[in-house]
């Protein structure tokens, strides 16, 4: 990582995002352990404005692999949690 010295904090740069993130957690964006409904309503929260992604999230939230976490990623998500898919088109 490099600090910023501007935020006062250390940051990962986005190209080593993926190379961090297991398969199993994406779409896990509230990173509880479980792809659930919860992490479908984060995604339509942000998608919303309502609410902020870190780096991680805004990776592991891109389900569908399109660069944005939207109300797409949101149905996705919400298709794997009710077991009506088992797998996502990103792959981490």
């Amino acid at each position: 990582g490099v600090f910023c010295d501007r935020c006062q904090e250390w940051v990962v740069p986005q190209e080593v995002i993926p190379m961090l993130v297991p398969a199993h957690k994406i779409g896990d964006i509230n990173r509880d352990g479980n792809v659930d409904v919860l992490d479908a309503i984060v995604a339509q929260k942000y998608a919303a404005d309502k609410t902020t992604l870190d780096a991680e999230q805004l990776y592991i939230g891109d389900v569908n692999n399109d660069g944005e976490v939207d109300v797409l990623d949101a149905i996705l998500i919400q298709k794997y949690a009710a077991e009506k898919i088992n797998t996502f088109p990103k792959k981490a």
